[in-house]
């Protein structure tokens, strides 16, 4: 007896080691489950970090780019000066010396650079010789000289110090009159720039060799623990050199792999605890009864063996359930290996496929029970599942006709059945359950059997909906990823608006729509700028009703409509920054909206105003480059372009225009009287003058010091001779405050076709004009 007792122990040892090893395996199967989700989540936030880092370094490239080509204009500006110029071309031909030249310009010159910001010296050079200078002349010596032709951008470093170098050439005809070389300090922009975790350089192209490995992409590296962007400053030998620490971009990221690894860690003690509770110990309790009660050998035994071949059946079913990724996969795992551990009828399942879904999903062997209604079975109060899932108590009786009311609404011939709840933490997943035609069909430990099954369904369907987030969460990273990659260059607000509906097409909304405010008298109106339905709506049903929409831009937050009968959840966003009210965003789902859902769309709502913000911002200042600061009219550059247009549609389809070319007949003298700041009050008062007079269609700019031009489209010669007197005589009504002479201009006309075929050439015709009438003049008014 001593000897079959020991072989018995030594069986059951083994079986308690296989025992073991199914449960270590079973807990490294779902930790490796766990992290093979984790993993390509976090790189799909290191290519958004990076993303992000590359959006805003491009930002500060281009203000570092605008300063660049401000410090351009300005050198072009300074060339450009005309009474500086005479004398030089007076110079070149004979005319005067160069001790005339140099004391006559000296203070002009001086003049001019004073008003180019960040400038710390100015050079003009004339004939091979330094004929102006300005500034600090310490660093001259360290200037390359000899290039006069040159015209662009370069980067040296002085004291180890970043300074850019404009070149500027001026000629007369073809012919070379001199060169302007201005230095720019760059370092109060940088500064200005707020580069409060980023180290920023400008480096010259040969200075920035990076080794093959540490390159990321074209415009990022990674070196040392740290992040580089590089990107080519405007016109220039030099590149910007953007630098921040890995720990300060990859923070987010860091701390989201964080808090995972603590769910993994979390998930993995949790299941150890339930397998403890739930087998671990009832197992070594049973074994500890079976080693002590000796009289009862043989049904122990046939209790440990049963015992033992259920548990590894539902080892097995685990192990099938933690490779199944939908409902449909888990009934068929169960059903397929339940029969070999319980004898029984019928197997139900009914539960949730997601936390939000709002009823329960039914599967069974035969069919039968769904048939009688079975899902008001499940809310009906009353019934023994509705009492199974609400009180969350298992069920289990060998006499069911005689023991419970109603058994004949779930079913009129059966004798034994088992419920079994499917709760996890408290959420109620649903139920199991298995019946059968005999009384006391089950035993107690087929009730023990039904309750693990639960309890790891219950783990299971938790553990799919975690990862149905994760996935979820990782397309919406990736999608808006994409979405910020392809509308990086983008500037059509419908554009991106059908960008946004394709994207949420993919997803499971029902309907999408985006609305521009249109401001009028009475308020705000919205105009639809697209929508998109990915399921038809039910007819006759309104989603994003104008009052919903008034309701969203009154409130300035989000709004969401809990659905009446026949309609979906909708969510409402304004698309506003600061205090100004793009438009809103709208987004309807058969299913509540979650946290995620509308953390989600929230982002693509702020992503929409910070679109729009920035592209009213570019316009602003596209329209300011091409208005001359001091008069308001439009400046040289623009009004040129618009001669140019207006060449072109003469030439193309015939018809006539007139230029015109003003300039101030004692502008001189008004400066040298009254000062510069009055001076700069009669250009004022001269633009707007012409700006009263002109027409609606006929535009006029500011050619250069007090000279302004004037296009004329569809007009004759005659015609434009008329306005331009019309024009002298509203100048000369101008009294700005402190002048008290006369204000007139010469003007001179040209008209194409009949003075010249091009209207570019027409400006020498009526230039020379001007300088015709102003010889003549001799004090008359016009």
């Amino acid at each position: 007896m001593g000897k079959i007792t020991f072989r018995r122990d030594i069986i059951l040892k083994e079986l308690f080691n296989k025992f073991q090893a199914a449960l270590a395996g079973t807990v490294l199967l779902l930790a490796l489950s766990l992290l093979a989700v984790v993993f390509p989540v976090q790189n799909e936030l290191i290519d958004s970090e990076r993303s992000n880092f590359r959006t805003e370094a491009q930002m500060y490239l281009i203000s570092l780019n605008n300063f660049v080509q401000n410090c351009i204009q300005g050198t072009e500006g300074l060339c450009r000066r005309s009474m500086v110029r005479d004398k030089i071309i007076a110079y070149m031909n004979g005319e005067i010396n160069y001790t005339e030249l140099k004391s006559s310009t000296q203070l002009k010159y001086n003049s001019g650079a004073s008003h180019l910001k960040n400038c710390l010296l100015a050079i003009r050079l004339v004939d091979n010789h330094i004929l102006n200078t300005y500034g600090d002349n310490d660093f001259i010596n360290s200037l390359d000289l000899s290039d006069k032709t040159y015209s662009g951008v370069s980067f040296i470093k002085y004291n180890g110090k970043p300074l850019l170098i404009v070149h500027s050439p001026f000629r007369d005809g073809d012919r070379l009159l001199g060169c302007d070389l201005v230095v720019y300090d760059p370092s109060q922009v940088m500064a200005e720039l707020n580069l409060t975790d980023y180290k920023a350089s400008i480096l010259t192209r040969s200075e920035f060799k990076p080794r093959q490995q540490e390159i990321i992409d074209h415009q990022l590296i990674t070196h040392n623990n740290h992040t580089s962007f590089y990107g080519d400053i405007l016109q220039s030998n030099a590149i910007l050199l953007l630098t921040i620490d890995d720990s300060i971009l990859y923070k987010s990221v860091r701390n989201s792999t964080a808090k995972n690894m603590l769910i993994i860690v979390l998930s993995l003690t949790i299941t150890l605890l339930l397998i403890y509770f739930f087998v671990y110990r009832p197992a070594q309790q049973l074994l500890a009864e079976l080693r002590s009660a000796n009289k009862e050998q043989q049904v122990q035994k046939a209790k440990v063996e049963k015992l033992s071949n259920g548990q590894k059946a539902l080892f097995n079913i685990f192990r099938y359930l933690s490779e199944s990724w939908s409902f449909a996969d888990d009934f068929t795992v169960i059903s397929r290996s339940l029969p070999f551990i319980i004898n029984y009828r019928n197997f139900l399942i009914a539960a949730r496929e997601s936390k939000e879904a709002p009823s329960f999903t039914i599967k069974e062997i035969t069919g039968d029970l769904t048939s009688r209604n079975l899902e008001s079975m499940l809310s009906r109060k009353g019934t023994i599942l509705e009492q199974a899932i609400s009180t969350g108590e298992p069920f289990y009786s060998g006499n069911v006709q005689a023991e419970v009311n109603a058994i004949d609404r779930y079913h009129s011939e059966i004798q034994s059945i088992i419920i079994a709840p499917v709760i996890y933490k408290n959420f109620k997943w649903g139920l199991v359950a298995i019946d059968h035609m005999e009384k006391n069909a089950f035993t107690q430990l087929d009730f023990e059997l039904m309750n693990m099954l639960a309890s790891h369904i219950a783990l299971h369907l938790e553990e799919m909906d975690a990862k149905n987030k994760l996935n979820q969460e990782a397309n919406r990273l990736r999608a808006l990823h994409e979405l910020v990659n392809k509308s990086l260059l983008e500037r059509d607000a419908g554009m991106i608006s059908h960008l946004i509906t394709d994207m949420l097409a993919e997803m499971d909304f029902c309907s999408t729509a985006i609305y521009r405010t249109i401001k009028g008298e009475q308020g705000c109106d919205f105009e639809l700028l697209v929508q998109n339905h990915y399921q038809e709506p039910e007819p006759d049903i309104e989603i994003f009703s104008p009052d919903l929409l008034q309701q969203a831009a009154a409130a300035k937050t989000m709004k969401i409509v809990e659905p009446e009968a026949g309609r979906c959840h909708q969510f409402l966003t304004p698309i506003g920054f600061r205090n100004e009210l793009y438009g809103i965003f709208c987004l309807a789902r058969n299913q509540p909206f979650t946290n995620q859902d509308v953390e989600f769309a929230l982002i693509i709502g702020n992503y929409l105003a910070v679109f729009w913000e920035l592209n009213s911002l570019i316009t602003r200042i596209e329209r300011e480059a091409l208005i001359d600061p001091l008069t308001g009219v439009w400046n040289r550059r623009y009004l040129m372009k618009r001669i140019e247009e207006e060449d072109e549609k003469i030439k193309r389809y015939g018809g006539e225009a007139s230029v015109a070319i003003l300039d101030l007949g004692n502008f001189k003298l008004i400066n040298d009287r009254f000062g510069h700041a009055a001076g700069d009050e009669v250009l004022k008062a001269t633009a707007n003058a012409i700006l009263k007079t002109i027409r609606s269609v006929d535009s006029v700019g500011r050619y250069g010091g007090d000279e302004f031009i004037v296009l004329f489209p569809n007009t004759s010669l005659q015609q434009a001779k008329k306005a331009l007197y019309r024009v002298n005589q509203e100048i000369s009504r101008q009294r700005p405050a402190g002048v008290d002479i006369d204000i007139f201009a010469d003007f001179g006309a040209a008209a194409c076709p009949l003075d010249s075929p091009r209207l570019l050439e027409a400006i020498n015709i009526a230039d020379a004009r001007m300088y015709d009438n102003k010889r003549d003049r001799k004090g008359q008014d016009f």
